[in-house]
């Protein structure tokens, strides 16, 4: 990732980007576990919109990581 994001709050949609990719996960799947939309996950990964609390919470439990991966600099 050498994206540097613009504010802290950009980190968590690089962040879910980065640990979905991991899990070799589709956008599309990852959005269906949640349930959102494809197009919102495509916004909150992009930093174009910025998830509720418990919506950052359910991704980092379908990704299987602790929530606080989600805010980490990298």
């Amino acid at each position: 990732m050498n994206e540097k994001p613009q504010n802290d709050m950009n980190w968590i949609g690089l962040n879910i980007t980065y640990y979905r990719r991991n899990k070799k996960m589709k956008q599309k799947e990852l959005a269906e576990a949640i349930p959102i939309s494809k197009s919102y996950m495509s916004e909150i990964e992009t930093s174009k919109s910025i998830p509720a609390v418990d919506l950052i919470f359910k991704i980092a439990d379908v990704l299987e990581i602790p929530v606080y991966k989600l805010f980490e600099e990298r």
